[in-house]
């Protein structure tokens, strides 16, 4: 389900810079929401929290990218 709803973010991404279509916020913001659900749903299956998953990531990109 995951991968699913972030092709359809994507898909609406793409249209907007890709063709200049008009970019549907309204739909956007409604599949970001069902990919993050998915999100949560595997990250709570796992016993993580997404505080642990955002956290972990910002220290991950920091080390990569120092400023």
């Amino acid at each position: 389900g995951l991968a699913e709803e972030a092709g359809e973010v994507l898909g609406h991404v793409r249209k907007h810079v890709m063709r200049g279509r008009p970019l549907d916020r309204d739909a956007v913001t409604l599949e970001l929401g069902d990919a993050l659900w998915c999100l949560a749903v595997v990250a709570d299956t796992l016993g993580i929290s997404l505080h642990e998953v955002a956290r972990r990531n910002v220290e991950k990109l920091r080390a990569r990218y120092p400023v």
